[in-house]
């Protein structure tokens, strides 16, 4: 388990994280690029979630909370203390997609400025392979996990807006709304995408949600809580 601190905030790293974020950035690890791939898949994703969880954490610092990031496996959260009103609960939700989709802006017009098609197979003649891999993952895992998140599934930032959009209103249908896009998800991802991960942890949350619709929790196999 790795802990540290960055801008005040108290970070903990759990060990299921390197594992989930290997296994998503394995595809071809046989290889030696392959594992470098791997290698820049994990780092990417590292910067890309603490980034994500900050900007939750920053807004409830500046709402008057407290709050420290865990990462785990696929994912993480900012676990914030204090009283926020429902739009500074808006603000600090979205504010985790938000650095997201800054993050793959950032490496879109950095991959423009050198000439890099970042929607092609191919690299600019001479660019090394770790440059190229490190902006084209910095831009897809940005892009995609921001778009993610804004699914209306708990506990993703979307099921989070879901939640505060229907608040005093029958928690049960949160819940199974949140099931239900779930499975959506989880379909499209196995059908269109071949994504088995994607695919299962979408799965486990369908299952999750859907026995929460019953008024039964169900424990997080990745973070123990």
């Amino acid at each position: 388990m790795l802990r540290f601190t960055i801008l005040g905030f108290p970070v903990t790293v759990i060990w299921t994280f390197w594992l989930g974020a290997a296994l998503l950035g394995s595809g071809s690890a046989d290889t030696r690029e392959g594992f470098q791939q791997m290698l820049v898949f994990v780092a990417a994703a590292f910067l890309s979630i603490l980034l994500h969880e900050l900007g939750h954490a920053w807004f409830q610092r500046k709402y008057g909370g407290r709050s420290q990031i865990v990462m785990h496996a696929f994912g993480g959260y900012a676990q914030g203390i204090g009283r926020y009103t429902r739009n500074q609960s808006l603000v600090i939700t979205f504010a985790g997609p938000a650095m997201n989709f800054v993050l793959a802006a950032l490496a879109y017009l950095i991959a423009r400025s050198i000439h890099f098609d970042l929607f092609s197979i191919y690299r600019p003649y001479g660019m090394p392979f770790l440059t190229a891999s490190l902006i084209s993952t910095l831009f897809w895992i940005n892009l995609s996990w921001g778009i993610l998140n804004l699914v209306p599934v708990l506990p993703l930032d979307g099921g989070r807006v879901l939640e505060h959009l229907m608040y005093g209103r029958n928690p049960a249908l949160r819940f199974q709304i949140s099931a239900v896009a779930a499975v959506l998800v989880a379909v499209a991802g196995f059908v269109w995408l071949k994504a088995i991960f994607l695919s299962l942890m979408f799965c486990y949350l369908a299952f999750v949600n859907w026995e929460a619709s019953h008024g039964r929790r169900i424990r997080n196999v990745f973070t123990g809580q």
